[in-house]
């Protein structure tokens, strides 16, 4: 029989309502026993929906019951370290949505802490676990376009206004609950797949952001990095596209990969002119909708099934980035 695991949800916003609490019901190992959010009545709503037992304002209750194995920290960036800290003291392994934390120091204390408690803590770059990029990933370690020179990639939609269950008073649209607007949103997730997919990490990077309010966070970034390994390239970022617009492009000595332009798409052009179209099969929840795998692979970790797959080292470095970017963008 196999054990499961009861987790508590910590803010019951738009992210926990698609992604956490949907993955841990499709999860035969898990059981969502409690739910809380600032809001009791979206608390209670969301639990209504989801047939979660137990509903509370105040996340204290979810990180202090000795009931809960494990809780995800869907909450504004800001809160996510303070809460980290007390769900790791209490003994619980930890789920949060990028990014991890506002700051360096506040990173290395929660991998510091867990591993004293002897806890799992993961970050929510579910980029990873795309069964597009998985592809795109193994592309690369075989050397299909020979060595890799170059980047472009785009992550552009219309904004967290138009998914967030505050609309316009989304809290990503305030620098005091975000810190970070598009570049701690997209931004992060982009830097630490590219960072994966090349096996490196950001060595310098410059930025461009533009904001329509000085009071606001920033909507719109594009980014120029260079890795340690000499790979050069450009994220483009915008929260002012409703269309979308995911294109990446990687170049090599032998060819280019180009994905996202549409769901499952892969194509290779070789520079002696061949193509290929790969076509990669997408992994869906019960309910029909994308597994994002980031749940999945929590649990499997806490169960001890495999191994962390994204670094302390990565996480940090890519926060860092960020926020230097954050800090000296013009």
């Amino acid at each position: 029989m196999l054990k499961k695991y009861s987790v508590g949800i910590i803010g019951a916003g738009k992210i926990a309502q698609v992604r956490h609490i949907p993955e841990y019901k499709n999860n035969q190992e898990t059981e969502v026993l409690a739910i809380c959010d600032k809001s009791i009545a979206r608390a209670a709503e969301v639990a209504k929906e989801y047939l979660i037992p137990h509903v509370s304002v105040d996340y204290l209750d979810i990180v202090n019951s000795p009931e809960i194995d494990a809780v995800s920290i869907c909450t504004p960036n800001k809160d996510h370290w303070p809460i980290a800290v007390k769900a790791l003291k209490a003994g619980k392994h930890v789920l949060i949505e990028k990014p991890i934390s506002t700051t360096t120091a506040e990173c290395r204390d929660l991998y510091r802490l867990a591993a004293e408690k002897k806890k799992v803590i993961m970050v929510g770059h579910n980029q990873r676990f795309s069964p597009v990029h998985k592809k795109v990933k193994s592309l690369i370690d075989q050397k299909e376009i020979g060595d890799i020179i170059q980047f472009t990639t785009n992550f552009k939609h219309g904004g967290p206004e138009n998914w967030s269950v505050e609309g316009k008073n989304t809290w990503f649209l305030q620098k005091d609950s975000a810190q970070f607007g598009v570049l701690g949103d997209l931004g992060i997730h982009k830097i630490d797949l590219f960072q994966w997919f090349f096996n490196d990490m950001v060595k310098d990077s410059k930025c461009f952001t533009t904001d329509n309010d000085s009071n606001s966070t920033e909507e719109n970034a594009v980014i120029i990095l260079k890795m340690n390994k000499g790979v050069i390239g450009t994220i483009s970022l915008s929260w002012n596209n409703p269309s979308q617009d995911h294109r990446s492009v990687i170049y090599g000595t032998k060819g280019t990969i180009v994905f996202g332009e549409s769901y499952f798409g892969i194509e290779i052009n070789y520079h002696n002119g061949k193509k290929k179209n790969i076509e990669v099969e997408p992994v869906l929840r019960n309910d029909g909708f994308p597994n994002s795998g980031v749940i999945d692979q929590f649990i499997n970790e806490i169960s001890g099934k495999c191994k962390p797959c994204i670094s302390n080292k990565e996480v940090e470095n890519s926060l860092e980035t960020i926020i230097n970017l954050s800090n000296t963008s013009n």
